[in-house]
C-alpha cells in the first residue's frame, strides 16, 4: 500500500511538472544549441504578436505560451523553431494534426510523433507541439533538424501517448485532424461562418477517395436537434444545392459541385464529401 500510495504521489508531481514547464524551458540553450537572437516568448492574448491572424485557431484548441528561437548552422544556415505549450495534451494533438494533416507518414516514438519533410518538421508529445523550419541548408546537413527535434522532445518530460479519438480513424486513412472548433473545421472544410454543428470534438480524415468529418455529442438527442438545425441551416442558405432531406440524412452538391452526404447515428454527425466534382447539366 506505501508503494502504491508514493508511485501516486510521484506520478502526480511529474504531470505538475510538465503542466508548469513553460515552453521557452522546453528550447535548448547549451553550447551546442546558441540562439542567434533573444528567444521570443509570449502567453495568453499576446500570442497575437508572433501570429497575427493564425492565433485564434490556438486559442480555439487551448493556448498556454509559445517560444520561438533561431539556430545558426552555419554562414547562410538556420534552422527556425516555435514550441507551443497547450492546455492539455488533447490541445496538443490537435493543433498538430491540423498543422501536419497532409504530411504522412506520422511516426510514433516514445519521445514524441512527429511527421516530416525535406525542410521542417512537426511534433507533439503530451501539451507541447512544435515545429521546426529549415532555411539555406545543405542536403547533409539536414540531420541537425533532426538533431534540434530530438533534443527538444527530450526536454519534454515523460512518455507519449496515444489519444482515444485515434480509435475512431479507420484503417488506410489517409490525412487528419482532430478538430475542437469552427476556426478547425474552416481550414478543412467550410460551411460558412457560421457553427452549424455545434463543434465541441470531431475528426476530419480522409478514406476511400472521401473527406469524412466525424462530430461527436454528450448524447444522441443533442446530436439529432443539432443535425436537424445544421439540415435546416445547409438548405436555407443554399451553402448545398439539389438537396434531399429525410430525418436522419441528407444529400447535396456544394459550391465545388461535389456531392455530401450527411447522416446522425447515435450521438455523432457524420459527413461525407466527394473527391471530384460532379458532373452538372
Amino acid at each position: 500500500m506505501i508503494k502504491k500510495i508514493l508511485f501516486t504521489a510521484l506520478t502526480l508531481m511529474l504531470c505538475a511538472f510538465v503542466y508548469t514547464q513553460q515552453a521557452v524551458d522546453i528550447l535548448p540553450k547549451d553550447d551546442r544549441w546558441q540562439p542567434t537572437h533573444d528567444i521570443i516568448a509570449y502567453e495568453g492574448d499576446d500570442l497575437f504578436f508572433l501570429i497575427n491572424g493564425g492565433a485564434d485557431l490556438y486559442y480555439e484548441y487551448g493556448f498556454a505560451d509559445v517560444a520561438a528561437a533561431n539556430y545558426s548552422i552555419n554562414d547562410s544556415g538556420s534552422l527556425y523553431t516555435e514550441v507551443y505549450r497547450m492546455d492539455s495534451d488533447d490541445a496538443a494533438f490537435g493543433i498538430f494534426s491540423l498543422r501536419a494533416r497532409n504530411v504522412v507518414p506520422h511516426h510514433k516514438t516514445e519521445d514524441g510523433t512527429y511527421a516530416m519533410g525535406s525542410d521542417y518538421i512537426h511534433v507533439w508529445k503530451n501539451n507541447f507541439y512544435f515545429y521546426i523550419s529549415a532555411s539555406g541548408i545543405e542536403t547533409d546537413e539536414i540531420s541537425k533538424m533532426n538533431q534540434l527535434a530530438e533534443a527538444i522532445m527530450n526536454s519534454i518530460p515523460g512518455k507519449a501517448g496515444i489519444p482515444e479519438i485515434k480509435n475512431q480513424l479507420p484503417d488506410n486513412y489517409s490525412g487528419f485532424a482532430y478538430i475542437k472548433g469552427p476556426i478547425a473545421l474552416s481550414n478543412v472544410y467550410s460551411f460558412g461562418h457560421r457553427d452549424i454543428f455545434n463543434i465541441k470534438e470531431g475528426l476530419w480524415y480522409e478514406h476511400n477517395d472521401k473527406q469524412v468529418l466525424k462530430f461527436f455529442y454528450d448524447d444522441n438527442e443533442q446530436a439529432a436537434n443539432t443535425f436537424k438545425n445544421a439540415t435546416d441551416n445547409l438548405k436555407s442558405t443554399q451553402r448545398l444545392t439539389n438537396m434531399k432531406v429525410s430525418d436522419k440524412s441528407f444529400t447535396g452538391i456544394d459550391r465545388q459541385s461535389k456531392v455530401v452526404e450527411g447522416k446522425v447515428e447515435n450521438n455523432t454527425i457524420i459527413i461525407e464529401i466527394a473527391a471530384k466534382p460532379v458532373m452538372m447539366d
